[in-house]
């Protein structure tokens, strides 16, 4: 009971939150979440509205609490969020720091948060102009996506493939993708991921 209740109430704040009426949104995430359990919605909600501080700010305090309650699929999903914080901010040491985690705890979430995350510490290394590590990581993430053997995480990520193409002025290799991609098997965006095949 409480997993769906707690899931309706996810949806709910998404939705307010999506219409304009964030604290209504605020107030959903933190009267249905189990006592002394993380908000994470709270830290979607504030990335959502541009409130990267404040994002930060429960971020922060919900790595203390999930590591006391050893939760670990918490903490995958709150290092995200920060590296995504830190990431919009420029900070790129402390984006790599983050995202670095959640990659190396990505057995522990959904593939696609797992996608995600090495996305995320793709794009903080060749920000900070660490070609190889990027590089190195582009493969486990092409290794990785094919695994699932889903074509929407291995569209994400051949999509993911013409973005870096497009930084690197490689246009061939870009309109390459664009002329062969599928994106039937697309499952749209959510609000926090990195790479939408669509856009």
């Amino acid at each position: 009971y409480s997993f769906f209740r707690g899931l309706v109430a996810t949806y709910l704040a998404f939705a307010s939150q999506a219409a304009g009426q964030k604290e209504m949104a605020l107030q959903v995430v933190y009267e249905n979440r189990p006592p002394g359990q993380l908000p994470f919605g709270a830290i979607v909600i504030h990335l959502l509205s541009a409130e990267l501080t404040e994002a930060a700010q429960v971020a922060q305090h919900g790595l203390t609490v999930t590591a006391e309650k050893n939760h670990s699929n918490l903490t995958t999903w709150t290092h995200y969020c920060l590296g995504c914080v830190y990431y919009e901010r420029n900070d790129l040491k402390m984006a790599v720091n983050h995202l670095a985690q959640a990659v190396d705890l990505r057995h522990l979430i959904v593939r696609r948060g797992a996608i995600e995350s090495m996305v995320g510490l793709t794009l903080a290394y060749q920000a900070n102009r660490q070609q190889d590590e990027a590089e190195q990581l582009m493969k486990l993430l092409l290794e990785f996506s094919l695994q699932t053997n889903n074509p929407a995480y291995v569209a994400v990520v051949r999509s993911f493939q013409a973005r870096i193409s497009l930084r690197q002025g490689d246009l061939a290799s870009a309109t390459g993708w664009l002329q062969t991609a599928d994106l039937s098997a697309d499952v749209g965006p959510m609000f926090i991921w990195l790479e939408v095949p669509w856009l």
